[in-house]
């Protein structure tokens, strides 16, 4: 990346939104959104191009006069707006990549930016870095889930994120570009077959040096901050869990949508499109093969993944998968099979389950809408246009 000089001072730049150390780093402070941004490049002790005062003061003055008029009346407008301070499509393109991985640190710590020299030198977000504890390798912040983003997420932990994609979902055009972005990307290198094939490829290279990893390190089948049980008893089970955790994830992100009317994405899946059905017979054979085994600790954990719901890791509560009120029938029909019992009991104990059904279904809708007011989703679910209209 280019220096800036004395006689050039429009970059090259790079910066990070983390943690500041107050007495080490040379950082300022956004004047609308208060995001402390740490100039990496070039080093404050740097003499050999600009003066370090001069250099920190121009990327100070081009951030602010970005974010004042981002938080402006007239930010969208095309020639005198935000987009004269920005590249757009990377700004995208660094919202998809966190929001697909489920990045807890997306926007809030290990976020870089950098700014290409010369008098049209715009802004552009990344590199991309610090993804150790995404794609649901997190416990907490909703971040196991495979709903809901990370942009306009309200979950404490995210409160020191940098907020401009706030702001810039408002923009119509931004949040359309946005939707068609992912789209574009899902016809192509985003594809359940190629994400697919990228994985298992990078598991040909790295299944050996795994085996060594394990090996000095015995830590499957056992928590590693900050993991999510159940915890994966070999590494195939963790890559396995890697594939099924991303086909939930870009299925709950094909159906984004830009909420009207001030824009913002929200998802129109809310539901697993798994059947909850083929669900309670997966964990019946799995209890069944780890009988016939006599494997009672695999017993146990199976049915306590079932009763969590099963999947827990990987999606919200909206499902129907409580493992009682599935595996329920199967028992009823069990206990009517092995004993003799008179018509009527049967019809008053049906009732009763049906009703039991009943409520509990009610139940989880109340809840459903809880999580979704809660993830940002608009309270009328179809409150929104479809991108195809708008375009």
């Amino acid at each position: 990346m280019p220096h800036p000089t004395k006689a050039d001072l429009t970059g090259g730049y790079m910066l990070q939104v983390d943690r500041v150390n107050t007495e080490r780093d040379n950082y300022f402070v956004g004047v609308e959104t208060g995001t402390n941004f740490m100039i990496e490049y070039p080093a404050k002790d740097d003499t050999s191009g600009a003066d370090p005062e001069d250099f920190t003061k121009y990327i100070t003055n081009f951030v602010n006069d970005f974010e004042t008029v981002l938080y402006s009346d007239k930010y969208q407008d095309p020639d005198n707006g935000y987009e004269q301070y920005i590249d757009k499509q990377s700004f995208i393109d660094y919202l998809l990549v966190t929001e697909f991985s489920q990045n807890i640190d997306g926007l809030r710590f290990s976020t870089y930016l950098h700014k290409t020299p010369g008098p049209d030198g715009k802004l552009r977000m990344g590199p991309v870095w610090d993804y150790d504890i995404a794609y649901g390798n997190v416990y907490y912040a909703s971040c196991h889930k495979t709903t809901g983003f990370r942009h306009n997420s309200h979950d404490p932990v995210h409160i020191m994120k940098l907020t401009w994609y706030d702001r810039l979902m408002q923009d119509r055009s931004f949040c359309v570009a946005t939707v068609k972005r992912w789209r574009a990307l899902r016809r192509t290198f985003l594809s359940n077959e190629n994400v697919n094939t990228l994985i298992e490829s990078l598991n040909d290279i790295l299944k050996e040096a795994a085996g060594r990893n394990f090996k000095k390190w015995p830590i499957l089948g056992r928590y590693v901050w900050p993991g999510i049980a159940p915890y994966a008893e070999t590494y195939r089970e963790e890559v396995d869990r890697l594939k099924y955790w991303l086909r939930q994830r870009f299925w709950w992100m094909d159906g984004m949508r830009c909420a009207k009317p001030h824009y913002r994405l929200f998802s129109k899946h809310v539901r697993r499109p798994d059947p909850p059905l083929l669900q309670t017979f997966t964990y019946i054979n799995e209890v069944g093969k780890s009988y016939r085994k006599g494997d009672k600790q695999a017993i146990l954990r199976t049915l306590a993944e079932a009763a969590a719901p099963p999947h827990c890791w990987t999606c919200a509560r909206t499902q129907n998968s409580n493992f009682h009120g599935q595996i329920k029938w199967v028992v009823l029909w069990l206990w009517f099979r092995v004993t003799d019992i008179s018509f009527t009991w049967v019809v008053l104990w049906c009732c009763v389950v049906c009703g039991g059904v009943v409520y509990s279904r009610r139940r989880r809708q109340q809840r459903a809408m809880k999580d979704a007011r809660r993830d940002s989703w608009p309270t009328n679910m179809y409150e929104y246009e479809s991108v195809d209209k708008l375009v």
